[in-house]
């Protein structure tokens, strides 16, 4: 393998290997099933939200990041000028124009926000997770 071969097969290596996944993100999350939310409290700080799950136990749910639809629409402002030939009282005439009009775009897109619920036990002990969101990567 040539010098130049081997640069790039070693370059190719780092940036897979320095690219966050959602599946390190389950890693990450699978480690906490079993320990106390107490524990995840003191690493995660206060949930977003927390609840009473279908089942007795306690829902905390984390959010991370930032959703597109969580921002207020776009201002655009588009401006114009010109000269413009208009047919006046004395026959044809120009006339210079400006304008200036703004609009609010929709923002759409991908979304770098987390959201993650871990599933809590009348024992106070993780038993699961989930989590949605384009931003949940570790």
């Amino acid at each position: 393998m040539t010098y130049l071969a081997k640069r790039s097969a070693a370059m190719m290596f780092l940036l897979v290997a320095g690219c966050a996944t959602t599946v390190d993100y389950e890693k990450t999350l699978n480690q906490w099933v079993g320990v106390r939310a107490d524990v995840l409290r003191s690493t995660w700080g206060q949930p977003s939200s927390e609840h009473r799950s279908d089942y007795g136990g306690t829902v905390l749910e984390y959010v991370r990041g930032e959703s597109l639809a969580d921002r207020p629409d776009a201002p655009v402002t588009r401006s114009a000028s010109g000269t413009r030939l208009i047919n006046g009282a004395d026959g044809l005439a120009t006339e210079t124009y400006a304008t200036t009009t703004t609009s609010y775009v929709l923002q759409t897109g991908a979304s770098n926000a987390c959201t993650t619920d871990f599933f809590i036990n009348l024992a106070g002990v993780i038993t699961s997770w989930t989590w949605t969101g384009g931003g949940c990567k570790s």
